[in-house]
């Protein structure tokens, strides 16, 4: 809170404060006995997390709203953290030919269904965004098919998983117990990433796929 000024109180008082005031005692008679404004003593109070000058600043959501779509990034530029970058990057042919998201996000659609402005827009990826590039009916064709390929690869691992995870509930091994779960606990955020990322393959099918084989890979080699 701002300091006080000691001309603050001639607004109201023909004195000025007194050094001395308590000013806990000041708070309880301005605020809950007068119902003094806090402006009056205290003058313009930011209470955001810095000070603006324009209507523009105060209403810009990126202070707040951040990395909101990082998962996607990280799929299709296939940089999910922990991966080595030299030996298990799967570029996508989209990344590599440079296509942006709104080369495929091209039809805005509202986002909620009620009737409030603030429920906005967003731009969804839709199949014909893809015969812009290619011949007629390639989205058609292919994102049904990636799709239903990583959802059933994602099914099958997601299973073996949950195997595992029960495994470790009754091992009675302490030491194989922890190992189970913390082959669980990787396995899980893997698989937590490519539901998030909600594409299911569209945003780089390969490198979707290798992180699920992955997975598998590393719950069936547990003994």
């Amino acid at each position: 809170m701002s300091e006080v000024s000691d001309s603050a109180c001639l607004s109201c008082h023909s004195l000025r404060k007194d050094q001395q005031a308590d000013s806990f005692e000041l708070h309880e008679i301005h605020t809950h006995g007068e119902k003094v404004e806090c402006f009056a003593c205290h003058g313009q109070v930011s209470h955001g997390q810095t000070e603006v000058a324009s209507v523009s600043s105060m209403m810009d959501c990126r202070n707040c709203h951040s990395d909101t779509h990082q998962v996607q990034r990280t799929v299709y530029a296939a940089q999910y953290p922990g991966h080595d970058e030299k030996t298990e990057r799967v570029l996508s042919p989209m990344f590599l030919t440079h296509v942006e998201c709104k080369g495929c996000h091209i039809e805005q659609v509202q986002k909620g269904t009620g009737t409030l402005d603030s429920f906005g827009k967003v731009a969804k990826a839709v199949p014909r965004a893809c015969d812009r590039c290619h011949e007629q009916g390639t989205g058609q064709r292919y994102i049904p098919f990636w799709q239903g390929k990583i959802k059933g690869l994602y099914e099958s691992v997601s299973r073996n998983v949950d195997m595992l995870e029960e495994r470790a509930e009754v091992e009675t091994d302490e030491q194989a117990a922890r190992e189970f779960r913390s082959k669980v606990k990787q396995a899980r955020s893997i698989l937590e990433s490519v539901a998030a990322d909600g594409s299911w393959g569209v945003h780089n099918f390969k490198y979707t796929e290798a992180m699920l084989l992955e997975v598998n890979e590393m719950v069936s080699k547990v003994k």
